[in-house]
C-alpha cells in the first residue's frame, strides 16, 4: 500500500500527521488568519519549538515516504510537486521541484523520466482530451509515476450529487498495487475504491 496522503486543511488529521514527523524531530500545527480564524497554512518546526522551518499552502495535498515529504498541487494538464527531506530539515531546505506536463502524454502507459525519490506516487488531475459521452461530466484522470513511467487512466464520473464542477472533486489517494485497487477520498463525497482494470474506458 502506498504512503497516506493528506489534503490540507479539509482531510487532514494533526495527530496522525505528526506521527509520521516525530521520528524527524519535527511536528506541524495549523496557522490561522487572523481575522476569518480559517486554515492558513501548515507550519513545520523543531518539537518543542514554534519557529517555522516549512510552510505549506493552504490546498496543497501532502504525504510522508521514507524520509521524505511531498507537497503538490494540480491543475488541469498539470502537476507540481515539491520533494524534501526531513533528515536535518532547516528554515532554508533544499527542495526538489518536480513539474508533471500531462498534455501531451496520452492515456495509458508513458515513458516519462522524473526525478521524484519515491515510486508509484499517485494523485488526481483534470486531463484535457477525455470524454465520456455524458452532457455532465469532469475530465480527471488517475496519474500514477512509476519511475520512468507516468499511467494515466480516466477516472470514471464520480459526481452523483450533481452538484458544480468545482464543488466536488478527489483528493486522495492510496494504492494497493497487489490487489489493483485504489482507495480514495474526496471533497463532499464519499470514500471510494476503484478496480483500476474497470476504470479503463
Amino acid at each position: 500500500m502506498t504512503a497516506e496522503q493528506y489534503y490540507f486543511p479539509y482531510l487532514f488529521n494533526t495527530d496522525s500527521f505528526n506521527k509520521k514527523l516525530a521520528p524527524f524531530g519535527l511536528y506541524s500545527y495549523v496557522k490561522y488568519e487572523e481575522e476569518t480564524k480559517m486554515p492558513e497554512e501548515l507550519i513545520l518546526a523543531k518539537v518543542d519549538f514554534k519557529d517555522s522551518l516549512l510552510n505549506i499552502a493552504f490546498g496543497r495535498t501532502l504525504m510522508v515516504q521514507e524520509d521524505k515529504l511531498y507537497h503538490w498541487e494540480t491543475d488541469t494538464d498539470g502537476v507540481a510537486i515539491d520533494q524534501i527531506s526531513l533528515n536535518n530539515l532547516t528554515s532554508d531546505p533544499w527542495v526538489l521541484n518536480t513539474k508533471l506536463d500531462l498534455s501531451h502524454l496520452h492515456l495509458g502507459k508513458n515513458e516519462f523520466k522524473t526525478h521524484l525519490g519515491c515510486n508509484n506516487f499517485i494523485t488526481y488531475a483534470r486531463k484535457s482530451g477525455i470524454s465520456y459521452g455524458q452532457a455532465a461530466y469532469e475530465k480527471f484522470a488517475i496519474v500514477i509515476v512509476a519511475q520512468e513511467q507516468v499511467n494515466l487512466v480516466p477516472f470514471h464520473w464520480f459526481n452523483q450529487t450533481h452538484a458544480e464542477d468545482d464543488y466536488v472533486w478527489p483528493a486522495t489517494a492510496r494504492l494497493d498495487l497487489a490487489a489493483g485497487k485504489l482507495y480514495g477520498r474526496g471533497m463532499r463525497m464519499p470514500d471510494f475504491c476503484i478496480e483500476l482494470h474497470k476504470a479503463l474506458l
